[in-house]
């Protein structure tokens, strides 16, 4: 699946809080500290996310759950919403939680449902390219998330894998 634009703007969310779709590179630059950002690489273009943070901030019926960060259009001949959760000043697994990445999972599903995308079946957690860099960050992460649907990835591999 590769990102599509058109499926992004598209979502009802997207059209009815079109404030909140914003340029990947920016809410990169916003989700990491000042020092991290030094380190970090934005490969991405002018394409664009929906935060849904700032979604569920605005929906008395969806503000007290958890969810991802940003939901992306995607389009191989279906049209589907990918959830990614930036998790770039993460430094160890510790900080991890398999209940948090499951509540956020939940509840990013119930903020996106009746849009008329469904949501991909692959979750996304994106960390920064130097912590993945490590030999045992990846397995580690992977082992405390330990769902087969969540894929853990560097900016960069988000980048070859779904742009």
């Amino acid at each position: 699946m590769k990102y599509c634009h058109q499926t992004t703007t598209s979502h009802s969310l997207s059209a009815r809080y079109p404030q909140y779709l914003e340029a990947i590179n920016k809410i990169i630059s916003n989700e990491t500290t000042a020092e991290n950002l030094l380190k970090i690489n934005a490969p991405f273009n002018n394409e664009v996310a929906l935060k849904l943070d700032k979604v569920k901030a605005e929906d008395e019926n969806v503000k007290d759950f958890k969810s991802m960060d940003i939901a992306l259009g995607m389009n191989n001949g279906e049209k589907k919403m990918l959830l990614v959760d930036l998790k770039l000043n993460c430094n160890g697994a510790k900080s991890l939680s398999q209940n948090d990445c499951t509540n956020k999972i939940r509840g990013s599903k119930i903020i996106l449902f009746g849009g008329g995308i469904p949501v991909h079946n692959t979750y996304i957690y994106v960390f920064n390219n130097q912590y993945l860099a490590k030999a045992e960050a990846r397995h580690d992460i992977s082992r405390k998330l330990s769902n087969r649907s969540v894929e853990v990835l560097s900016i960069d591999e988000l980048n070859e894998r779904y742009f």
